[in-house]
């Protein structure tokens, strides 16, 4: 008798159970993508099984500077008015008691006004393979004047050698050791004549390629306490982030901070890489494997893609093509950007 009792009540809980809150099931209709200024409905009315459920709608991430707040966050349908061009990442969470259901979505944003062509990011199906030996490169940077593509290149242990490439056939042109132990996997190289300026840990390094030697250090003029983060020249001064924050700035070849663009470099990390082009005087950012287009007189944020090209690479604004390492297929790849 006491086992049927046991049974009974055993039985009349799962049913009592089998009575609560169900697990919601998101639904949503977002769209996924808009133009600044433009309010987006966050629309969740479709999700199932939601009695008793409580909505929440969140900004995972957005472009920086983005002061973009959702409308009624806690209701089936929400509201959202992008105030920047970029990327921004959107979670709705709906849950009871008992169980909770999210959808994540991306929504890009253009500059109103901007034709769709502009700024586009297309993969090339051309590749350049690394020379023989060389299985890791560094970064990458497009010498103008002579044509070539110029690497700081090596091995899985040290990136030993500078390289001067043919970017036609990929023949090795010339090369020299690196000979700086602190220019490493984490330092940005740009092509300024027939030098190269590299970043080190706290330092600026002016190197001859053809034969590795250094004939000018200056202290990195952006941060205090952390180290550049990208280099790039705009034809008259030099180009760089701070690790640690503090700015973006512009310098001359002696360390002289000559301009300042504090507000966009505030998330500045080590996946970054900064290029010139000198064709439309914009600054491209690659930040976290997106292009960023800045305008450094106007001190604003033009665009940020949406492909994701990697975090090192060189720009040939005379064809507007972005050489990037991929050290996975030792290859060197090759984005179009339409500026």
């Amino acid at each position: 008798m006491q086992f049927f009792k046991t049974l009974l009540i055993g039985l009349l809980f799962l049913i009592l159970a089998s009575c609560g809150d169900p697990k919601p099931v998101v639904h949503t209709s977002i769209p996924t993508t808009a133009t600044v200024g433009e309010q987006v409905k966050l629309d969740a009315r479709d999700t199932e099984l939601d009695r008793t459920s409580n909505y929440k709608w969140t900004i995972d991430s957005a472009p920086f500077g983005s002061e973009a707040t959702i409308e009624n966050s806690s209701s089936k349908v929400a509201t959202f008015t992008p105030d920047k061009p970029g990327r921004y990442v959107i979670t709705v969470t709906v849950s009871n008691d008992r169980w909770s259901d999210s959808e994540t979505i991306t929504l890009t944003v253009t500059q109103a006004g901007v034709d769709s062509e502009k700024y586009r990011v297309t993969k090339l199906a051309t590749t350049l393979a690394f020379p023989d030996g060389i299985t890791t490169v560094g970064d990458v940077c497009f010498n103008e004047a002579e044509q070539t593509l110029i690497m700081l290149a090596g091995d899985d242990t040290a990136l030993s050698e500078w390289l001067e490439i043919d970017p036609g056939t990929g023949d090795v042109l010339s090369r020299a050791p690196n000979n700086q132990t602190d220019i490493n996997s984490g330092s940005e190289i740009v092509c300024v004549g027939s030098a190269i300026w590299t970043t080190s840990d706290h330092y600026i390094y002016k190197i001859d390629p053809a034969t590795g030697l250094t004939s000018k250090r200056i202290n990195c003029p952006t941060t205090d306490t952390g180290i550049c983060e990208g280099l790039a020249w705009d034809g008259i001064n030099l180009w760089s982030g701070a690790s640690d924050g503090t700015a973006l700035s512009s310098f001359d070849t002696s360390g002289n901070i000559v301009d300042t663009i504090p507000d966009l470099w505030q998330t500045v990390n080590s996946t970054l890489d900064l290029d010139w082009d000198s064709t439309s005087d914009v600054l491209i950012a690659i930040k976290n494997g997106y292009p960023n287009i800045v305008d450094t007189v106007d001190k604003s944020l033009l665009h940020e893609a949406t492909t994701d090209i990697g975090n090192r690479g060189g720009w040939s604004g005379n064809s507007n093509i972005f050489w990037v390492p991929n050290n996975a297929t030792q290859q060197l790849e090759m984005y179009y950007i339409q500026l």
